[in-house]
């Protein structure tokens, strides 16, 4: 098993503790559920800047283009993790509680960009 492999499974597994754990209530529960979202933005945090420093060579080689939408949507999908999970604090923090069909899309459409971003390195569009 690869180290990207394991650290997918790894944050696939706090995903899964995140979900099993927000339908539950009561405040032990609630406190375990933000500190479970907590470890699971920071895992993707930590994960997405794994991959860039691990292949910063080939984003550096990258056209400018598909290297500055990687980059944005990168930047993009941490503020938007870091901003929209946690519902305990003031705003502009914990927005994703009332839109989640706006986080979602929006962590949807920053992944889109950086997976496309990464088949420019080889294709010819």
């Amino acid at each position: 098993m690869s180290d990207s492999q394991r650290n997918i499974i790894i944050v696939m597994a706090v995903a899964i503790a995140a979900v099993a754990f927000s339908s539950v209530g009561g405040v032990a529960i609630g406190s375990a559920s933000a500190l479970i979202n907590l470890l699971f933005t920071i895992a993707i945090i930590w994960f997405l800047g794994t991959l860039y420093t691990r292949h910063s060579g080939t984003i550096a080689t990258m056209p400018a283009t598909p290297r500055t939408v990687l980059r944005v949507a990168a930047a993009v999908l941490a503020l938007v993790l870091l901003t929209g999970s946690f519902g305990f604090l003031p705003p502009p923090f914990g927005w994703a509680a009332g839109n989640s069909l706006l986080y979602f899309g929006s962590i949807f459409a920053c992944g889109f960009a950086i997976w496309w971003a990464w088949q420019q390195r080889t294709s010819k569009w």
